[in-house]
């Protein structure tokens, strides 16, 4: 018969390999947890920048609408666009960084006041959101006004106009 200490080494290799087989277990198990979560937060992520893409085109939507009743000479809903402006606001403070969020307010408090202010208001906040969706963002306001008007001349009567009314303001 063997002694303990002939023993002892067998015994020894045989602990550290199931010890070693419990640790990869717990090893697997935690690295698939983390995957799991992993997983979650990815199609969080895409849930969140799919409702912010839609918030967003519908905020640029807004005023494009505005303008294409005025062409089709369509009575605007007043009530349906204050319901647009509500429904804006409230995924605004859900999906959009602060900074959006207060431009959002900055542009509605001024609509209320100066149309023309509101419109330069309005212009940061499209440039915020184009940031915020991942663009370089090197439009100037008169690239944006352009896609609202197709005549130059009505496109710079309209940024001078703008830019008059923001050296007047305090």
């Amino acid at each position: 018969m063997m002694e303990l200490k002939e023993l002892l080494p067998s015994i020894i290799a045989v602990v550290g390999l199931v010890w070693g087989t419990i640790s990869q277990l717990r090893i697997n198990r935690h690295k698939q947890k983390l995957d799991e979560e992993s997983e979650k937060v990815r199609n969080l992520e895409k849930l969140i920048s799919e409702n912010k893409r839609d918030l967003y085109e519908r905020v640029f939507s807004y005023f494009f609408d505005i303008i294409k009743d005025q062409k089709n000479n369509n009575e605007m809903d007043i009530e349906q666009m204050g319901q647009e402006i509500i429904d804006i606001k409230k995924e605004c403070l859900i999906y959009s960084p602060t900074p959006i969020v207060k431009q959002l307010v900055k542009w509605q408090e001024l609509s209320i006041k100066d149309n023309i202010a509101a419109f330069k208001e309005y212009l940061k906040l499209l440039h915020m959101i184009r940031v915020d969706l991942g663009h370089d963002d090197k439009l100037t306001d008169n690239d944006i006004v352009g896609c609202f008007m197709s005549d130059p001349k009505d496109k710079k009567q309209f940024l001078e106009l703008i830019n008059q009314n923001l050296e007047k303001q305090p």
